[in-house]
């Protein structure tokens, strides 16, 4: 039998238009419309990683006064 997985990783990158990597960005995971709690904060990669229970999510950045 294989063990079912029940956990996930998901590394979200933010970059800007240009494709430049964006450090210190906060980021905020939603399921639908409902925030989670669970948020992180881009790394010199531009990388936040989290680890979530399987499901569907949303993730909202924060850069520069503006919500993407």
């Amino acid at each position: 039998m294989i063990p079912s997985c029940l956990d996930v990783t998901v590394v979200v990158t933010v970059e800007d238009t240009d494709g430049t990597l964006k450090e210190g960005v906060p980021v905020y995971v939603f399921d639908g419309s409902t925030y989670t709690g669970f948020n992180g904060t881009t790394n010199v990669d531009g990388e936040v990683d989290f680890t979530l229970i399987q499901g569907s999510y949303r993730f909202r950045a924060d850069h520069g006064g503006e919500q993407y």
